[in-house]
């Protein structure tokens, strides 16, 4: 029986990028002090969210891609087809840019834009970004994620109480997760380690601003940071004692990991 791989990274990514919105949104109304006026600004777009509400061709390729989900095929049928079709729109893109691009320029406004329109001119480096499978995969996800964020708010928009993460599926249930590190240099540590995940390219392909990813980052481990600790952080960059280690919780991570593929080399 052949493994279904794209199905199964389909289904468990698509339970975590849902757990993740539903949390994340749950977050927002519980931080408000106006919880239900916090409920109507941030619930109409998500409940009224749908895939007609898409651009472009990512719209063609979600509204394919359900169709042809709901008959009963699975991710691993139909994100080749998926892909085999978006290649076959760049091969007509590209020929027709071949034999009509110098001349494009004598066609009229109107005739530029439904060229333009009808074979997505303008958005060929997206299309070969959609042409890998598993960025293709992920927008997928993405968007089936954001649609069960829709079916989760939609199901328990009946109570005008507040959610209190009481997920639709047990999958989408968070579990607490606290920063646990040394009392006396954790806080330090923390922050490090998210400044050398961002600058490595880890978050958000190392964009965004770093503080306000520190701090959104500090809320969910819960760590108090306080209000001077990006002066802290300065102190401690700047420290020059001979027996001071900057290196020291990248060091306990690696061996940290290190112990874990022991672990589990012993078991097999």
């Amino acid at each position: 029986m052949k493994i279904k791989i794209l199905q199964n990274q389909f289904i468990n990514l698509r339970e975590r990028y849902a757990s993740i919105c539903i949390y994340k949104t749950q977050l927002l109304i519980d931080k408000a002090r106006d919880k239900e006026f916090a409920r109507e600004e941030y619930l109409p777009s998500i409940l009224n969210f749908d895939f007609s509400r898409l651009s472009g061709f990512e719209k063609t390729i979600m509204e394919s891609f359900e169709y042809h989900y709901r008959l009963g095929l699975d991710a691993d049928e139909i994100i080749p087809m998926l892909i085999e079709d978006i290649e076959g729109k760049i091969k007509t893109m590209d020929w027709f840019m071949k034999k009509w691009g110098s001349k494009m320029s004598k066609l009229s406004v109107e005739d530029r834009k439904e060229a333009r329109d009808e074979l997505f001119l303008d958005r060929r480096d997206e299309l070969i970004k959609l042409s890998n499978k598993d960025f293709l995969l992920r927008c997928i996800v993405k968007n089936y994620g954001i649609r069960d964020l829709r079916d989760h708010f939609k199901a328990n928009n009946a109570s005008k109480t507040t959610l209190v993460a009481e997920f639709q599926f047990d999958s989408h249930k968070p579990i607490e997760v606290e920063w646990t590190g040394d009392n006396n240099s954790g806080k330090l540590d923390f922050i490090k380690l998210i400044y050398g995940m961002h600058y490595s390219g880890l978050l958000n392909n190392g964009k965004g601003e770093i503080t306000k990813i520190v701090e959104s980052l500090a809320y969910q481990f819960n760590v108090k940071l306080g209000k001077s600790w990006q002066s802290s952080l300065t102190r401690n960059r700047q420290e020059r004692n001979i027996d001071y280690d900057q290196y020291k919780i990248f060091k306990e991570v690696e061996a940290g990991y290190a112990k874990y593929i022991e672990i589990k080399e012993r078991k097999s």
